[in-house]
């Protein structure tokens, strides 16, 4: 679907992103899927559809890069849609860390320049 689509009702566009996650519900054995496009607030993940019933809630669980190193982080999800090979999934109550996280790892950083800092003018302070 896409971004301009009248049906779509997404606030964020989803961006293209290959990741192994794993998917834990309640009650159950942990399986695993990988995640197709990915925005801040929702995620498409191909895995065995079956194990998820409409508005289930459960947690993803994937490794992301964060300050250097690689963390786990376990973000809620809601199943809001499903198709064949997976289901579309709304993050819900995700912590500032996986945010920050997540943000890196679906818009990473770019080569530009950043702006010089302005020189401090050494009279500044100074009366004549």
């Amino acid at each position: 679907m896409k971004q301009s689509d009248p049906g779509n009702r997404r606030a964020l566009a989803r961006h293209p992103l290959a990741l192994d996650v794993i998917l834990m519900i309640s009650g159950q054995t942990p399986f695993p899927g990988k995640i197709r496009d990915m925005s801040l607030e929702g995620v498409f993940v191909e895995t065995d559809t079956s194990r998820l019933a409409d508005n289930t809630d459960f947690h993803l669980t994937l490794r992301l890069p964060f300050a250097g190193t690689t963390r786990q982080h376990r973000l809620p999800a809601r199943r809001i849609r499903q198709t064949e090979n997976g289901a579309g999934l709304v993050l819900t109550h995700a912590g500032i860390s996986a945010i920050h996280a997540l943000r890196k790892a679906i818009y990473p950083p770019t080569n530009r320049i950043s702006p010089r800092t302005p020189e401090v003018p050494t009279t500044v302070g100074k009366t004549r």
